[in-house]
């Protein structure tokens, strides 16, 4: 029944528009990237989902290069030993933390945007407004991120008014109920034939129950994780009453 639902759903959004298919994957990634590009310029935050740790780091890196084309990086770059290894920092920068940081009260999932670089420190404007200081040595640098992009894994139980989703090869029903119900207005998924290969087959691999062995390809889930398994039910739900009355 659930895989049936999901077949509706992909249909659904294939009629009107909202996946887009390219031949190669990084073809997929430009044309992420540029509805990515085209959604921030009309001043509208854009999260963006995806399967892996290794395609999460290879769209945060282009996704920076966008927003720094919209102008949105200033001052000098520093490279800072963070969770995915040395990683370039300026004024502007999007991150997001993987873990606690009781003294700059950031927890896990929690995003902000860089205000000044110095030396090993960022100073972080949160949600909130508030302004926090972040000393990326010893372990809080292991907990900070990018935040263009993250991964499905890290990212339930979050809703974005703008969500674009890059699925492979790893889609299953979870992870497509999760990415097409999380957004509040816009929405979009890219996939390859590289990848994924036809429509056809994007339906058929997206219907699969989830194969936990392929969790090996995310970073371990920690507590915070755990507990957000508990808003699939819901997520579950809010996209069987979408495809219901849209009918």
């Amino acid at each position: 029944r659930s895989a049936g639902k999901v077949r509706k759903g992909l249909d659904a959004y294939h009629e009107h528009g909202l996946l887009h298919a390219r031949e190669t994957q990084a073809d997929a990634r430009a044309a992420l990237v540029d509805e990515w590009r085209a959604i921030e310029r009309d001043g509208v935050e854009c999260v963006v989902e995806t399967m892996t740790n290794d395609e999460r780091i290879a769209l945060n890196g282009l996704l920076r290069e966008a927003h720094d084309d919209l102008g949105r990086l200033q001052g000098p770059e520093v490279v800072l030993q963070t969770m995915d290894g040395p990683t370039p920092y300026r004024a502007g920068d999007r991150i997001i933390v993987r873990g606690t940081l009781r003294e700059a009260g950031m927890k896990n999932g929690s995003v902000g945007t860089v205000e000044r670089v110095k030396g090993a420190t960022l100073d972080v404007r949160r949600r909130d407004g508030q302004t926090v200081r972040i000393d990326t040595r010893a372990e809080n640098g292991e907990l900070i991120q990018h935040g263009y992009a993250a991964t499905e894994y890290r990212e339930q139980g979050s809703t974005r008014f703008a969500e674009l989703q890059m699925v492979d090869s790893l889609v299953h029903q979870r992870s497509v109920v999760v990415g097409m119900t999380r957004h509040e207005h816009l929405y979009g998924m890219f996939y390859s034939a590289e990848k994924v290969g036809s429509h056809g087959n994007l339906v058929e691999l997206a219907q699969r129950e989830r194969d936990k062995k392929s969790l090996h390809d995310f970073t371990p889930r920690d507590v915070a994780a755990e507990q957000r398994e508990a808003q699939e039910k819901k997520m579950a739900d809010r996209m069987r009453t979408r495809l219901n009355s849209s009918r």
